[in-house]
């Protein structure tokens, strides 16, 4: 069984530090939506920490109605976790352009530079064995090139594409004022060492835009850290507007197999 990704007291073992209420919470919500099947959906590859994938899938059914939208799908197990937990007001689009194969972990690493030139034939096998292949909006692409397109309001918002620091501040730039208000927006790795460079860690702390912006600490885990928008924010303070090129979601292709 995994240390938990409680973040405080650093001082404390992981597996001694309290566990906050709302992670508690997630667990829980998250053990009872998966059953049987929660073992499954935590082995699929990737890095996300079963805490971490307790947490997505909770703000997934928390959040208001409306666009459930994912930077960085790899190979689908964000993806399950979000899908699995959205209630049905709640549509999930999946951006990825789906160039790397490898995450991290040395099962991953043997897997796929024996066998995948990317992650997209493993990603489309995920949502197939989760039978979700034809209910969600997958869009392979980067999300710079989408989001010049997107109109939508946003409910919910899980940031974990490109890790560099310039690519999470132009996430945060593009993305994060779309969010409605009572709506969420997580950041994963944001651990200040994580993979030796702490994109980010630094981007978050460099913009200062989510507290200007009406944000204010949810939950914040070792390696994840969630955001909520407060419910008094009024869309009309943004600073930015969509795109004139933007799209309704019927316009925005979709694939599939």
């Amino acid at each position: 069984m995994k240390a938990s990704d409680v973040k405080k007291p650093s001082w404390l073992p992981r597996w001694l530090r309290p566990v906050p209420r709302r992670l508690a919470e997630a667990r829980a919500f998250t053990s009872d939506r998966f059953g049987e099947a929660l073992d499954a959906a935590l082995g699929i590859a990737g890095w996300l920490h079963p805490d971490q994938a307790a947490m997505i899938c909770h703000l997934a059914h928390l959040c208001p109605g409306g666009p459930i939208v994912e930077i960085g799908s790899f190979k689908g197990k964000s993806t399950v976790f979000l899908a699995r937990a959205r209630k049905t007001s709640n549509t999930l689009t999946a951006i990825d352009p789906h160039l790397l194969t490898y995450a991290g972990d040395d099962r991953d690493r043997d897997r796929s530079f024996r066998n995948e030139a990317t992650s997209w034939d493993a990603f489309q096998e995920t949502l197939r064995n989760w039978d979700l292949d034809s209910r969600i909006e997958i869009l392979r692409e980067f999300s710079h090139e989408v989001v010049k397109r997107w109109s939508d309001p946003i409910a919910f918002l899980w940031i974990d594409g490109d890790h560099r620091e310039e690519s999470v501040s132009r996430d945060i730039a593009d993305w994060v004022d779309f969010v409605l208000p009572g709506g969420f927006v997580g950041f994963h790795d944001t651990h200040p060492h994580h993979a030796g460079h702490g994109g980010p860690r630094r981007a978050l702390a460099a913009v200062g835009f989510l507290k200007d912006h009406g944000f204010d600490t949810w939950l914040e885990l070792r390696n994840a850290w969630f955001f909520r928008r407060r419910d008094s924010f009024s869309r009309g303070e943004r600073d930015r507007t969509p795109s004139a090129e933007s799209a309704s979601p019927a316009d925005r292709t979709k694939i599939r197999d």
